[in-house]
């Protein structure tokens, strides 16, 4: 999935605006590996990569 989202940065000091990572890090999901525009989130054995480029932000299920 991908989305427009205003805020959202490749730059590793803005990345996701504060307030999606406060929801991420709520929800249980914990960052397990970051490199450039992209994170990996996991929770119950399940990973998501997050890519946060300027105003753009797509979300998909880690194979791994």
């Amino acid at each position: 999935m991908s989305y427009s989202l205003s805020g959202a940065s490749e730059s590793k000091e803005n990345g996701l605006p504060f307030i999606y990572r406060l929801h991420i890090k709520s929800g249980g999901w914990e960052e397990v590996f970051q490199e450039g525009s992209l994170t990996v989130y996991s929770k119950d054995g399940k990973k998501i990569n997050v890519i946060a480029e300027t105003d753009y932000v797509s979300i998909s299920i880690n194979k791994d």
